[in-house]
């Protein structure tokens, strides 16, 4: 049990820096909204992630959010992270190496979900 919360708040701690900090730094940085430009989103869904993602490591950090809402914060991240991925692949193809980041930031979400449910139903 002990691995598990260990596993938790790292990739948890990894998540707040990554989607919940981050994206308040970048979200008007015309080098992301130029990557936004360039996969065909527009621009308003900068802010618009921005909120999602914050609002998601929120729901996943803090203890007492009940677990149905923290599923579907990483069901947010996964889709969010899935498209992003598909987005890259699509546009800049298979030799992309800005794929990596997504991919990994995915891994860390998974990770997350897999110790959050481990966690889950040791305290029921």
């Amino acid at each position: 049990m002990k691995k598990y919360k260990v596993v938790f708040w790292l990739t948890a701690g990894i998540m707040m820096l990554w989607f919940g900090i981050g994206p308040l730094f970048a979200y008007d940085d015309p080098d992301s909204l130029q990557v936004i430009q360039r996969l065909g989103y527009p621009l308003y869904f900068s802010p618009m992630l921005t909120c999602f993602k914050v609002l998601g490591v929120i729901a996943v950090v803090v203890p007492l959010v009940p677990d149905r809402l923290k599923e579907w914060a990483y069901a947010g991240f996964g889709i969010d992270l899935i498209c992003a991925i598909i987005g890259f692949l699509v546009v800049d193809g298979f030799g992309s190496a800005e794929v990596f980041l997504p991919v990994t930031a995915l891994f860390i979400v998974v990770l997350n979900y897999f110790a959050f449910d481990k966690l889950k139903y040791v305290h029921t």
